[in-house]
C-alpha cells in the first residue's frame, strides 16, 4: 500500500481509503497506455497530412501538367481505369479580405449570391423583450448581431462562370481554378 509522507499527513483525509497497489499498477498501466495511444494516433494523422499533402500535388499539379504536355485530357489504364484532369474552381475569401469581397458582388450585380443573417440575442428574463423585438424590430435600437456570407458552393459556382465568361477578377476574391486529376474504376 502507499504511505502519505509525513508532511502532507496534516493535508491528507485520513479517512480516505487506503489505495492497494494492484490498483495503482492497473491505473498505471492503463494510462500508460493512452498516452502510447494518443502518441500512435498523433503520429498516424501527421503521416496522415503528409500523404494527403503529396496526393495533391500528384492530382492538382504534376498529373494534370504531363497530361497536357502530352496533349490529353482522358485516358483509360490497361486495369481500365479511366483517368481525366477537368478544372475545380473554388471562392475562398480570407477573412481580411471578406469585406472587400462582398462590396465587389454588390457593385458587380451579384448580390444575389450573398447570404444574410441578421440576429439578436436576448438574455433570460427577456421574453416580452423578444416578442416585442417581432414587431418592432429596429425601430427599438436593440442590438444586433450581423452576418453575410456566401455559401462556398455557390460561391464556387459564381466564380466558374465568371472566369468561363473570361472576367478578371480581383485577388482578394480568392478564387482559385486548378486543373485536378481524377481516377475512377480500375482493378488493382
Amino acid at each position: 500500500m502507499v504511505e502519505v509522507p509525513d508532511f502532507m499527513k496534516e493535508d491528507a483525509d485520513v479517512s480516505a481509503p487506503k489505495i492497494k497497489e494492484e490498483n495503482l499498477n492497473s491505473i498505471s498501466s492503463v494510462a500508460e497506455r493512452i498516452v502510447e495511444m494518443q502518441e500512435k494516433i498523433e503520429m498516424r494523422e501527421d503521416i496522415l497530412k503528409k500523404d494527403k499533402a503529396e496526393l495533391r500535388v500528384l492530382t492538382d499539379d504534376r498529373l494534370p501538367e504531363l497530361m497536357n504536355e502530352a496533349g490529353m485530357k482522358k485516358f483509360v489504364m490497361k486495369n481500365g481505369a479511366e483517368i481525366s484532369v477537368k478544372k475545380i474552381y473554388s471562392f475562398r475569401p480570407k477573412v481580411e479580405n471578406k469585406k472587400d469581397a462582398l462590396r465587389y458582388l454588390e457593385e458587380n450585380g451579384h448580390y444575389d449570391i450573398i447570404k444574410n443573417t441578421v440576429s439578436i440575442d436576448f438574455g433570460k428574463g427577456e421574453y416580452e423583450a423578444a416578442e416585442k423585438f417581432k414587431t418592432l424590430a429596429l425601430q427599438e435600437n436593440l442590438p444586433i448581431q450581423e452576418d453575410s456570407k456566401v455559401h462556398p458552393m455557390t460561391g464556387k459556382a459564381w466564380a466558374k462562370e465568371q472566369i468561363e465568361k473570361g472576367v478578371s477578377l480581383p485577388e482578394f476574391m480568392g478564387v482559385t481554378v486548378i486543373d485536378h486529376a481524377t481516377i475512377k474504376g480500375g482493378k488493382q
